[in-house]
């Protein structure tokens, strides 16, 4: 930051620990501070260091509803709302997913994914719990775990216990996210803390694939059943394969949810041309402050 940022006119930090990093480099540094809240850091540091770091910066960006709704309740309502851009390009309802389709060698079979870092507050393991009661039901349906993260072997091993290793593919970390959401007919969050804030979610929302998310966080209040997702209490297996199993025989409520996604992202403002307008008008404006 030093090295770098002596002639910048402003520092953009992202994640709030780098906004700390960023005041401390002030006095070798020059420009105004911006700072983009995670979410995750809000949510889990000590309250008394996260407004210690706001109340330091010179603009605060919040990029999404579950971020917004914290710095509220901190005090700090005077921030930007500018969401984090999604690759529209990468993440096209266009794209061909037929070759996860062969690489997995899955046919025509339905395909329900889940795409995460495999971690509790992720809730993975929820899942993977569901699927037992749709393979009862079913025996068209194959599911995708995609990500890595500390519960990578349990999952592995509750497959096997659960006696579907055969129907679940755990693909570990994967450059080609978007390839698994063009082959898929679900999308399944299941985090037991909040789900607004996931890029997944979103990339999933651009994708078209209809959505199935647990009632976590600000959830509810930011999504609502059955215009853009299918939302199910969290940590509730059966709730989740019952939506699952609804929604692989009804495609009219699929394409109901699928376009209010979409139009949900438009309402938001996640769209990449929109976005960097903000941005770059927030950083002109505290441009003009500084001289």
């Amino acid at each position: 930051i030093i090295r770098h940022g002596r002639e910048a006119d402003i520092i953009h930090c992202h994640w709030l620990p780098t906004g700390l990093i960023g005041w401390i480099c002030r006095p070798f540094t020059g420009g105004r501070l911006v700072l983009t809240v995670g979410g995750t850091d809000v949510r889990s540091l000590p309250p008394v260091l996260c407004k210690f770091v706001l109340a330091r910066m010179d603009a605060i960006v919040s990029p999404n509803f579950e971020t917004t709704e914290n710095l509220k309740r901190m005090g700090f309502g005077d921030h930007h709302v500018i969401p984090t851009v999604t690759d529209e390009k990468e993440f096209n309802p266009t794209l061909d997913g037929s070759p996860i389709r062969e690489e997995f060698e899955v046919g025509k079979s339905r395909i329900v994914t889940w795409v995460g870092r495999l971690y509790d507050f992720k809730d993975p393991m929820t899942f993977l719990r569901s699927i037992p009661h749709i393979l009862d039901k079913r025996h068209d349906v194959e599911f995708f775990i995609v990500g890595e993260g500390i519960l990578s072997k349990a999952l592995k091993d509750e497959a096997e216990s659960l006696g579907i290793a055969d129907r679940v593919h755990m693909t570990g970390a994967r450059a080609d996210v978007n390839m698994f959401l063009a082959a898929s007919d679900l999308f399944c969050g299941t985090s037991s803390v909040e789900n607004v804030g996931a890029n997944t979610v979103f990339e999933a929302m651009f994708m078209r694939v209809p959505l199935i998310l647990t009632d976590a966080g600000c959830t509810a209040k930011f999504f609502s059943h059955m215009e853009n997702a299918f939302i199910v209490p969290a940590a509730d297996p059966k709730a989740i394969s019952e939506a699952v199993l609804r929604l692989l025989d009804d495609s009219e409520s699929c394409s109901r949810i699928a376009k209010g996604a979409e139009k949900l992202l438009d309402i938001i403002g996640k769209r990449k041309d929109r976005i960097v307008d903000n941005m770059l008008m927030l950083y002109w404006q505290l441009i003009r402050k500084n001289k």
